[in-house]
């Protein structure tokens, strides 16, 4: 068992004096940091307001969600962010995505577009659709441009939330919205027809699970079966690529009783997702969270779902379903620990195969409710193992800062390779850190985790704070300036500015392309 928390005071008062060192990620390199001959373009504060014909607004919520993809095929990646609350015609959260695209200079949201909802080719700005809700960018068409799929509400009359998903093409001009492509749940017939809080699209993943060179995209709808706000026993539709992008005649429907489970009202099974290559046999892996899952009579335990992709389609299944009780040094299963409610994959120890981290934003440590945890499965060759696996929070030693009641570490995850060591490194955001929000960074090691080199970064000293900024509720990691190294986008999606409560920001952080570890 590797990273256990300790009660260590002594170390916790070394920790926390360790993340107020370390500010935000990539500033010290930006002003040339550790005495390195390299340059990188400054931070970048990006708001709506950056955009064409675009200003702030009251509970936009921009930067909610994020996604990455090189749009417009030009080598530099371009960042999507989703803005669900935004007014539109003075109806209220019909929402929006803001795309800026990457260049040598970083991102140019003056150069960038926004996406509004649209429904059989036509304007839908009816209130309350959340349009961005979720993003997946992929290749559905494999024509060398990145696709971005957008998900939302979709409202039909007596049924809210029943949910869709918008599909845009990329091209040599980035998104094309005439080349929309409306999802609704009852697609050819593959999963039920829409009905009220389905939530059918609020979680996506975008992977090539087949191996066919296409991206494929699984749509998580947690809210099936239920018929008020919050998770139903729920399904996940995989939709397959092709030269003619996502097939929409053809799909599988992935359901907790098809996997050999037993589902139950309330699991949420699908309200997330992500893929890796677990056993590195190079097709993409769906891994499907379920955070509302009972077990051992413990409610919102949570359980992840991994379905291992093959040629032809994912069926019939190789699947198992893991617990934060399948093995000791998991740490248990745990009431409202919402094991599975982050997701994330990475090679974190540079052997090929991706691990799986997995966010419990929920578990308690200590007597701090909601402090959060992290698992981590190690890849093999015959995929996932317990062996191996690690429990990780704010009280484990060398992990800097202490567990407080609702910091909520563990969501979101994101793993990219920050230091060019050939190994991804993980972040791992706590939104509700200090009532304001932060990140950790651990670099990616031989043994899956450096916990010595990790870091907590924050807001305090880059602008003024506010309770519930939620800093860090929204990672991303591209190469926005295509210098070779990633950059960091950090969304804090209810930054209150010029007053206005909820209106969000995102801080993008430049790597510099030459570096030996990032502070």
């Amino acid at each position: 068992m590797r990273g256990i928390g300790s009660d260590n005071e002594a170390e916790g008062r070394a920790s926390t004096r360790r993340c107020l060192a370390a500010g935000l990620l990539g500033l010290a390199l930006a002003a040339g940091g550790l005495g390195a001959a390299v340059t990188a373009p400054p931070p970048l504060v990006l708001l709506r307001s950056a955009f064409p014909g675009e200003a702030i607004a009251r509970l936009d919520s921009f930067g909610q969600v994020l996604a990455t993809g090189d749009f417009n095929g030009d080598g530099f990646a371009d960042l999507a962010t989703a803005a669900p609350g935004e007014a539109v015609g003075g109806a209220p959260g019909v929402g929006g995505v803001h795309v800026a695209p990457g260049s040598a200079t970083g991102l140019r949201p003056d150069l960038g577009t926004t996406l509004r909802l649209t429904w059989g080719g036509q304007p839908d700005p009816a209130a309350n659709q959340l349009y961005g809700w979720a993003l997946a960018a992929g290749d559905f068409n494999a024509d060398g441009f990145a696709d971005l799929a957008v998900g939302f509400g979709k409202n039909y009359p007596g049924k809210l939330w029943s949910g869709g998903v918008s599909v845009l093409n990329g091209s040599p001009t980035g998104l094309d919205p005439a080349t929309t492509l409306d999802l609704a749940s009852d697609i050819e017939g593959l999963l039920p027809a829409p009905a009220a809080y389905q939530q059918f699209g609020v979680a996506l993943a975008a992977a090539d699970l087949n191996g066919d060179g296409y991206a494929d995209l699984a749509i998580g709808e947690p809210g099936l079966g239920s018929s008020t706000v919050g998770y139903g026993e729920g399904a996940v539709a995989v939709l397959y690529g092709s030269a003619m992008g996502l097939q929409t005649f053809f799909g599988t429907y992935l359901t907790t009783a098809a996997l050999g489970g037993v589902p139950r009202l309330g699991d949420g099974f699908g309200a997330s997702l992500t893929s890796g290559d677990f056993d590195g046999d190079g097709f993409a892996d769906l891994v499907i969270g379920a955070p509302g899952k009972l077990v051992l009579g413990l409610e919102a335990a949570g359980q992840v779902q991994v379905v291992y992709g093959k040629h032809g389609t994912v069926y019939p299944f190789r699947t198992i379903a893991y617990t934060a009780q399948s093995r000791a040094s998991l740490g248990g299963a745990q009431a409202y620990a919402f094991f599975g409610a982050g997701l994330a994959a990475g090679d974190l120890n540079g052997d090929g195969r991706d691990e799986l981290i997995v966010g419990s934003p929920g578990r308690k440590v200590g007597l701090a409710a909601g402090a959060g945890a992290v698992n981590i499965l190690p890849g093999t060759v015959n995929g996932l193992a317990l062996t191996g696996s690690w429990y990780l929070h704010q009280d484990s030693n060398d992990v800097a800062d202490l567990a407080e009641s609702h910091d909520q570490f563990g969501s979101p995850l994101v793993a990219c390779d920050l230091n060019g060591d050939h190994r991804d490194d993980l972040l791992v955001g706590v939104p509700g850190e200090g009532s304001y929000g932060a990140y950790h960074r651990f670099f990616g090691s031989a043994t899956v985790l450096s916990l010595a080199d990790d870091a907590l970064a924050y807001q305090p000293g880059f602008r003024s704070v506010e309770a519930r900024d939620l800093f860090a509720a929204a990672l991303a990691c591209a190469d926005f300036d295509a210098n070779g190294r990633p950059d960091l986008a950090v969304a804090a999606p209810d930054e209150v500015l010029n007053g206005l409560v909820g209106s969000g920001q995102v801080d993008v952080l430049y790597a510099p392309p030459e570096v030996t570890q990032l502070p």
